[in-house]
């Protein structure tokens, strides 16, 4: 119990849910095909200290960059979804637009050439708040704007 507790806290991961356990089969193939979620949206500074440094000792993406004075709670979600997914598989994550700018430059030199973004309806790009790489390809699902 006592070594339980010691790597609950220490690695941050529920001891009775354990992806690669769970999922044995799916990681034998390399993760899931399709990760999809909707993070909390959560700014850094409205996170006690303590959680911000496991986040940042856990998340290399939480460490630099965000919003305000530090990185919004979805970068976490969303570098644990990419953990989770099989080469080739698709993260959709739902992020609200005041975080997709400062979000997508701390994913960007991580996403593989040929990877796609995909956004709910395109402010950040109709607006060029977001210039993605030309090797990426940019599908907007349901797109607003002028």
């Amino acid at each position: 119990m006592r070594q339980t507790r010691r790597r609950l806290i220490c690695e941050g991961e529920v001891p009775w849910f354990h992806y690669q356990s769970h999922f044995a089969d799916v990681f034998a193939d390399g993760g899931f095909d399709l990760v999809v979620g909707n993070p909390p949206w959560l700014r850094s500074e409205e996170i006690p200290s303590q959680m911000r440094r496991r986040l940042a000792g856990r998340y290399r993406w939480w460490r630099t960059g965000g919003y305000g004075n530090g990185p919004d709670l979805a970068v976490a979600f969303v570098e644990r979804a990419l953990e989770l997914t099989s080469p080739g598989g698709v993260v959709a994550m739902l992020v609200p637009d005041l975080a997709q700018k400062d979000l997508y430059a701390q994913v960007k030199d991580s996403l593989k050439k040929g990877s796609a973004l995909l956004f709910a309806h395109g402010f950040n790009i109709h607006f060029k708040q977001i210039k993605p790489r030309k090797d990426l390809d940019v599908v907007l699902i349901a797109p607003k704007g002028p």
